[in-house]
């Protein structure tokens, strides 16, 4: 993933970078909110081929993640103006975390995990006699539930048939095994965005929904492997 930090520069030169795997795009923010923060940055995301979506928890991970370790926010939470509304990242300090290993550090040397709060996308169940509607109705991804992890990890999809699926991508998931210290495993497969399967490299995410306000909460790590300047 991508993050790029600026003052204003055209975002759609960016956009045109090749060999870019996924792009966040920041910059300061002056809009005003009814809520008192510290620093809000507007960011949008592209993909490669370029298709600008709506919401990207790498990107957001990724951007928070970059801000608080270059130092560029002091702040422990950061807002973020999106095309999906305002999504929040939180610092969590490694004296917050529970047993959490080996989490990025800022700075001062903190080390730290990022809370991201997101909305809840709604999904709705089908059985067999309704399978015939889907392509029509079908705007989002499909989820199918398997038995088992190991079903999920042996899995070797046709990417040519789920191009040709209703939706955006196709979301495999299953209980976790016994013993892997996960609850669920899952898999995402979106060649319509130019990639087959979405980057298994985020790791662990801890999840937690918030049913009253129909908001998750997911957490988890990253790092920092290049930091450079890209001239347009």
């Amino acid at each position: 993933m991508f993050v790029g930090v600026t003052n204003g520069w055209p975002i759609r030169r960016a956009q045109t970078s090749p060999g870019l795997f996924g792009v966040a795009l920041c910059f300061p923010c002056n809009r005003k909110r009814d809520y008192a923060v510290s620093y809000i940055l507007e960011q949008s995301w592209c993909r490669e081929p370029p298709q600008w979506v709506k919401l990207c928890g790498h990107g957001t991970l990724a951007a928070a993640h970059f801000l608080w370790t270059s130092g560029l926010v002091s702040s422990t939470v950061i807002e973020f103006a999106t095309k999906s509304g305002i999504l929040t990242a939180k610092k969590v300090i490694r004296s917050n975390l529970l047993g959490a290993p080996n989490v990025a550090l800022n700075e001062a040397g903190e080390k730290f995990s990022i809370e991201l709060d997101f909305p809840v996308i709604p999904v709705g169940g089908c059985n067999a006699a309704e399978t015939p509607s889907i392509t029509e109705t079908l705007t989002g991804a499909s989820i199918v539930e398997l038995s088992s992890g190991k079903e999920v990890v042996d899995l070797h999809p046709n990417f040519d048939e789920i191009q040709k699926c209703a939706g955006n991508g196709l979301i495999v998931t299953a209980p976790a095994p016994p013993g892997s210290e996960y609850d669920i495993f899952t898999r995402f497969f979106c060649p319509k965005f130019g990639i087959n399967e979405a980057s298994p490299r985020g790791g662990r995410l801890d999840l937690q929904l918030m049913e009253e306000t129909q908001r998750v909460c997911i957490r988890g790590e990253a790092v920092t492997v290049m930091v450079g300047s890209l001239l347009v």
